[in-house]
């Protein structure tokens, strides 16, 4: 059975959670580079997010 979240899937959570944690490096390098920590930030909170909404619905 498929659970929807604002009409994903749990599974489609976890792909976006997975391809946001290799954006997140990318963002890093950057971020060491040119020192603007502005997206490196906004992609760690949305990556905490996106991890409690899949706890939370997981059950």
């Amino acid at each position: 059975m498929n659970k929807y979240i604002d009409h994903l899937t749990i599974a489609e959570y976890e792909t976006i959670q997975k391809q946001l944690k290799k954006r997140l490096e990318e963002e890093e390098k950057a971020m060491k580079e040119t020192g603007n920590t502005k997206e490196y930030i906004e992609l760690r909170f949305i990556l905490i997010k996106i991890k409690r909404i899949i706890e939370k619905y997981r059950k």
